[in-house]
């Protein structure tokens, strides 16, 4: 079996990624995702920064000690790999065609220059890995 594979097959339903000082009431977060299916590609936070391309913010992203919530589908979907000189070749289903759709087209678009890393079956953590590995330089 593959990492992927292996992968999918043991995320948690939810991921929570939040500063080392936040205050997490896990009640009130069960009370809330329960009507969240984890299935879905959903990343929740407490803040969202919205895209404006005039002041230099070309995309929405969550910001501060609110941390995130990533879904299991959208965590499945960031370790995908992503074939854009092939996109019929590695999507299983509609969904899974219209995220690597997407993806390539964002790729595409080049907002922070991460064209220049992405090489065709990457995955957006491993392009994430390897446009930071070359930026921190």
């Amino acid at each position: 079996m593959n990492t992927t594979r292996r992968l999918k097959n043991s995320l948690p339903d939810y991921l929570v990624m939040v500063d080392d000082d936040t205050y997490f009431n896990v009640d009130l977060f069960q009370e809330h995702v329960a009507a969240i299916d984890p299935n879905e590609p959903r990343i929740l936070s407490g803040c969202m920064f919205e895209a404006n391309p005039l002041i230099g913010i070309p995309f929405e992203f969550p910001y501060g000690g609110f941390g995130a919530v990533y879904t299991k589908e959208t965590i499945k979907q960031m370790n995908t790999p992503i074939k854009c000189n092939n996109i019929d070749e590695t999507t299983s289903s509609l969904r899974h065609a219209s995220f690597v759709r997407s993806a390539c087209g964002v790729i595409e678009q080049n907002q922070i220059g991460e064209l220049e890393f992405f090489r065709d079956g990457m995955s957006v953590v491993d392009l994430i890995s390897a446009y930071t590995a070359q930026v921190e330089n």
